[in-house]
């Protein structure tokens, strides 16, 4: 009699390949336990269930969808390896629209020698002077204060972001009834002076811009968003101060006082949270080997490729009876671009009983350059060779 061989279809294949594997895994279970202070292999170069393992099978991985086997020459060993691609990717950046609106802590009044004159006017009432009203106190100006803490969300903005910007003061006298000019400056001086002090002789700018007020006792907004020696210094941060004054000339149209307390700066502008770009990050995460024991540290390895610089994570993740998966870092590598890598490490220390399941996970966040458009270029990485093994801890 002649015996005519039976075809055998895929699916018959894959499940005596399942029974094999199953086989397998219940004698490395049923195995002797090694002896302290050495290491057992559990799953070696591609028996860890694997994308590779016996007939491009993908069922051993959570995270399929984005990688494909591929094979010689890309292989990094074997006839298979498994790569995860990712996609050229846009950066995202959040921004959210700020403001802020301050008044001023302290204020100092100069005379033109530079000697101190009080703030207290004749009608009891503090005041900032600006100009030259007679020989005896000369080109008057005034300095005021504002606390840093009420524009530092402004730091590190920059212009373009920038809607409104203005200062919102209220002058009380003018030398001419139908009114005067305003000097506004800035000033970088960090610590106010005692009251009967002379006034700073550095970080003043002084004359940045003038404003034309129609008339006394007016409140007045004047826009400050284009004149950088202020904006700049409060985006900068050395900003710390208001310096009205002195006149350009003594010419009286240049001589008033305003009231301190009631200098309020005030902007808003659009401000940058956070830039992010998506698909710098996957992984690549294994069923449970299933394979537990008192006192064990665990041993895992890997090699990996990638086509850009990236920085490669190893673990092993362990799940507790009630269903909880811890991951436990055993490794952080730097990949260059181009390089095969071998990765490798044990646990810091043993996992107990509590561990009912475990696998291995690497985790890479690649580092792609930009293509020059706004985007980055696309990337992939490549990973085989994995090997999980146990280690009686000493």
């Amino acid at each position: 009699m002649t015996r005519v061989a039976r075809a055998v279809d895929l699916s018959e294949w894959l499940t005596r390949t399942e029974e094999r594997l199953s086989t397998a895994e219940r004698r490395l279970a049923a195995a002797q336990r090694p002896a302290a202070g050495t290491s057992a292999l559990i799953y070696g170069p591609n028996l860890l269930p694997n994308p590779g393992y016996e007939g491009k099978r993908l069922d051993g991985w959570q995270t399929p969808e984005k990688g494909v086997l591929v094979g010689t020459p890309d292989a990094l060993s074997g006839a298979w390896s498994y790569r995860m691609s990712h996609g050229g990717s846009v950066q995202t950046v959040t921004r959210e629209k700020s403001s802020f609106d301050i008044s001023p802590y302290a204020w100092r009044n100069y005379k033109g020698d530079n000697s101190a004159k009080p703030a207290l006017g004749s009608d009891g009432v503090d005041h900032t002077w600006q100009g030259q009203f007679d020989a005896t106190d000369g080109n008057t100006r005034s300095y005021l204060w504002y606390d840093p803490a009420g524009f530092a969300d402004a730091v590190n903005t920059i212009a373009g972001d920038w809607l409104t910007f203005d200062l919102l003061i209220f002058w009380e006298h003018w030398y001419w009834s139908e009114g005067g000019t305003a000097v506004i400056g800035a000033h970088t001086v960090a610590v106010p002076p005692s009251v009967s002090a002379v006034g700073p002789t550095t970080n003043s700018f002084p004359n940045l811009v003038q404003y034309a007020w129609p008339g006394r006792y007016l409140t007045g907004s004047c826009n400050l968003i284009n004149i950088g020696g202020i904006a700049d210094r409060i985006r900068d941060g050395t900003f710390r101060g208001i310096e009205l004054g002195p006149g350009p000339t003594t010419n009286p149209t240049y001589y008033g006082y305003a009231r301190p307390y009631d200098a309020r700066l005030r902007a808003s502008y659009w401000k940058t949270t956070s830039i992010t770009v998506s698909g710098l990050s996957s992984e690549v995460r294994s069923i449970g080997a299933g394979v537990t024991g008192s006192n064990v540290k665990w041993n895992a390895g890997v090699a990996v490729k990638s086509s850009v610089a990236a920085t490669a994570k190893l673990g092993v993740w362990w799940r507790n009876a009630g269903g909880t998966i811890t991951d436990v870092d055993v490794s952080t590598v730097n990949l260059g671009a181009g390089a095969t890598t071998p990765i490798s490490a044990t646990t810091a220390a043993a996992f107990s009983d509590a561990a009912v399941d475990l696998g291995i996970y690497l985790k890479v966040t690649g580092n792609p350059p930009s293509d020059g458009l706004g985007s980055t270029i696309p990337w992939n990485y490549t990973v085989d060779d994995w090997v999980l093994r146990q280690q009686i801890a000493g």
